[in-house]
């Protein structure tokens, strides 16, 4: 967690799991308990995969979009190409 972030917490309270009677606490005496801070470390860590793979899928849906755009009786040649072209992609990191 960045250190002087401040961060609001926004809950679902009509929602029928949520209640204030039971559960774990999310805060003690001000404070974020484990629960809440092991969600927020896993939502950072997840938003930091998701930015650091987004690239190499969206470059993997281009390919398997113009795979199936090209004209069938050029067949599997054209198909390997094009994951062969994904491949190299990968390699220079997307």
């Amino acid at each position: 967690m960045v250190v002087g972030l401040q961060c609001d917490l926004h809950t679902d309270a009509p929602f029928a799991g949520f209640s204030c009677d039971a559960g774990e606490a999310l805060f003690e005496n001000g404070e974020a308990t484990p629960i809440l801070t092991q969600a927020i470390e896993f939502l950072e860590e997840y938003q930091k995969q998701y930015i650091r793979t987004e690239p190499c899928v969206n470059a993997f849906a281009t390919m398997i979009f113009l795979c199936h755009c090209l004209p069938i009786s050029i067949g599997q040649m054209v198909k390997n190409a094009c994951l062969q072209a994904y491949c190299l992609s990968m390699k220079k990191g997307c």
